[in-house]
């Protein structure tokens, strides 16, 4: 199934029992067999997530890197049919996930035993759970796409650099903290 196009039948939705993933998954798990793997494209939301396996010290997961060309591949469309990144698969548990959100939530619930990044569920009060949920998703859905936004307009040759831009930014930013 890797080597072979993505068809449209690989893309359909249904809600119930979650068979969406599990019976597309099922078609790529059938042909390999590998560790969790985190498919990662550098510079984007998911370099956050590779630090945190790193600070966390995971050695079973395995960081697959791939480039923006890469995304649209066949291979990673089975994964993923958005063509984003990151993704996360784990054959044993018959997982494919690919929105940021998730797969951070999945990973520290997964490997992150001494809580040292995220509340300890059951435990922790409804209070620090929410502070933590409302804190992930600031970080995902407001901060990254302003730095990201703030990080390639820096990228561009010095003479092409809007630094008015830059310069708002950089005042905007000690805001969003």
């Amino acid at each position: 199934y890797l080597g072979q196009a993505a068809t449209s039948e690989d893309y359909f939705l249904t809600l119930d029992d979650n068979n969406f993933c599990h019976q597309r998954y099922h078609k790529y798990r059938a042909q390999s067999t590998m560790a969790p793997t985190l498919y990662h494209v550098p510079r984007t939301i998911s370099s956050p997530i590779v630090q945190i396996l790193l600070e966390l010290g995971v050695k079973d997961v395995n960081i697959e890197t791939l480039t923006f060309a890469e995304l649209k591949s066949p291979a990673h469309l089975a994964r993923n049919p958005m063509g984003s990144s990151p993704a996360f698969t784990d054959e044993d548990n018959g997982i494919a996930i690919w929105e940021s959100g998730a797969v951070l939530t999945y990973l520290l619930e997964t490997y992150d035993t001494q809580h040292k990044f995220h509340p300890k569920q059951g435990t922790a009060t409804p209070l620090e759970r929410a502070n933590f949920l409302h804190l992930q998703q600031y970080i995902i859905a407001t901060v990254y796409p302003f730095l990201a936004s703030l990080f390639l307009q820096t990228l561009k040759p010095e003479h092409e650099q809007d630094q008015g831009y830059i310069s708002s930014a950089k005042e905007k930013w000690l805001t969003l903290l």
